[in-house]
């Protein structure tokens, strides 16, 4: 089975130690977090480990405490006003708790600007011995699918890249498992998933679905069984559920991580009979 890494808009409101301290109590191998420098409302607070210590510290121990593993820093944003600065800082911090990869977010529409900033974490990626992962969504960036993110890798210009696989992202680009399997699996650096409706359901409740309300995996009607089977099985799989409705109706978070990461299981369980 693939190793499950619990993701921030899951527990979304929760501080990093106490996402990390639900991600062992789920038995997650791994924790999936977001830095907080990205201006996107994302349901709820986020702790930033940049400019308090105390969290750092905390962060630090629960990691020590429970032996889960900072998996991924999520993310890097490449919007108009990206700061190079700003994000080798929080790279540094989430390379000293022990995270090896990133994701990269694209939320500008001027490409020879992506490009470059791309180049240049792409880069600094390469000197500090972390793994960049390009993800694509189709919410104003201009690497709205899987074909526009594999048309930057294989450019050759950025160092490393791979992707990341967001189930909903690829269903609202009209991509499926097919488009999937023609490509390199070793370019497959990590994914995201939950479920959801398949017909895209407009740009509006696009966003709101993909920062808010998303599927329980197996509830659905995304194909992730037949995803599952094309991901390589030494990857991170982050279940990426925000269920707002759910926990404004009186449903703890951590009730609804569960869920996420119960449906998740199963699905994988029903990959792996598929491939059996």
């Amino acid at each position: 089975m693939h190793r499950l890494s619990l993701a921030q808009l899951t527990a979304i409101g929760l501080t990093t130690p106490e996402i990390i301290y639900l991600a062992a109590e789920l038995g997650c191998e791994g924790v999936a977090i977001n830095p907080g420098i990205i201006p996107v409302d994302l349901g709820g607070p986020v702790s930033r480990l940049d400019n308090d210590p105390a969290m750092r510290k905390a962060t630090a121990k629960a990691l020590a405490d429970t032996g889960v593993k900072m998996d991924l820093m999520d993310a890097v944003g490449l919007t108009p006003e990206f700061s190079f600065d700003a994000n080798k800082t929080q790279l540094e911090i989430f390379g000293e708790l022990g995270a090896t990869m990133f994701n990269i977010a694209v939320l500008d529409a001027e490409q020879a600007r992506v490009e470059e900033n791309l180049a240049a974490v792409c880069e600094l990626a390469a000197k500090m011995g972390m793994q960049p992962l390009i993800e694509f969504f189709g919410l104003g960036g201009c690497v709205p699918s899987l074909a526009s993110a594999m048309a930057l890798i294989e450019t050759g210009k950025f160092t490393n890249l791979k992707l990341l696989i967001d189930t909903l992202h690829l269903a609202r680009a009209g991509e499926t498992p097919a488009d999937l399997a023609k490509i390199d699996r070793a370019l497959i650096g990590a994914a995201q998933i939950c479920d959801g409706p398949v017909a895209y359901p407009g740009f509006d409740e696009y966003l709101y679905e993909a920062l808010y309300e998303r599927g329980i995996p197996g509830e659905g009607e995304l194909p992730l069984v037949e995803l599952l089977r094309i991901f390589p099985p030494d990857i991170i799989v982050s279940p990426e559920v925000p269920l707002r409705a759910l926990r404004e109706s009186g449903v703890p978070v951590q009730e609804c991580a569960r869920r996420a990461i119960e449906g998740s299981r199963k699905v994988a369980q029903m990959a792996e009979m598929a491939t059996s």
